[in-house]
């Protein structure tokens, strides 16, 4: 008990105080944290500027078990992300698992965000916050659950991150482009597009090289091999099915 009464106390300290915009989901993360048929393990993770002490990035997840006779706990934890919906920039529900319904939560001070979406034939929902402390309005916070119901349980977890706006962050780089076949395919950390629709099909010619070009005018690799760039296609592919918001 005094396990469960300590996250309680964390979960309201990852909090901001001072807004209450996330007032329904605060409420429906402790209720299902602190139940008392709930297992759960959590971890957290705090990256601050060395030299100012402020924070920069934060990330808390708090994985749970619940017997299937305690669904209404994940129930009110949806009804909160519905509640909170008005006050909250960005919003996304997936409910019914498809092999790309994958995307991840930047945390700030990291290279790679928290993902969503890996747990087998499981839902997610997240809602994004600016966090009302920081007046240049480049800092959010992320909420948000994964679950996955069976006829005995439900396995998921809540998480919490804490980083600069996607905004922001894509307002500081610089989209790339390589060329391949006389074709360029313009990538963006959100984006993967070809200018022309069957492109794809010329891709995987085997025996035929390859050439890429970079955005910087940088050479990339004058002749590139089939297997060479499927594994590269694969990374590009990733990087668009795990977006970090």
């Amino acid at each position: 008990m005094k396990n469960k009464h300590f996250l309680a106390a964390g979960i309201l300290m990852l909090m901001p105080l001072t807004s209450h915009a996330q007032g329904f989901i605060k409420r429906a993360f402790n209720a299902l944290i602190t139940s008392e048929p709930a297992q759960v393990e959590s971890s957290h993770k705090l990256n601050k500027n060395p030299g100012t002490g402020v924070k920069e990035g934060q990330l808390d997840v708090y994985e749970f078990t619940i017997p299937i006779s305690h669904h209404d706990l994940v129930d009110n934890v949806e009804r909160a992300f519905e509640g909170d919906k008005e006050k909250a920039y960005s919003l996304k529900t997936v409910s019914s698992k498809k092999s790309y319904d994958y995307t991840s939560l930047a945390v700030g001070g990291d290279d790679s965000g928290y993902p969503l979406g890996d747990i087998k034939g499981s839902r997610y929902i997240y809602a994004l916050f600016l966090d009302p402390k920081d007046m240049s309005k480049t800092h959010r916070y992320a909420y948000a659950m994964e679950w996955r119901k069976d006829e005995k349980e439900i396995v998921g977890k809540l998480i919490v991150t804490y980083a600069t706006t996607q905004q922001y962050r894509e307002s500081g780089k610089k989209g790339r482009i390589i060329r391949i076949n006389g074709n360029d395919v313009k990538l963006s950390a959100n984006e993967f597009s070809f200018g022309d629709d069957d492109l794809l099909s010329g891709f995987f010619s085997m025996g035929e090289g390859l050439s890429a070009f970079g955005s910087d005018s940088t050479f990339v690799s004058s002749n590139i091999g089939s297997e060479s760039w499927l594994s590269q296609f694969n990374t590009f592919k990733w990087t668009i099915w795990r977006r970090r918001w």
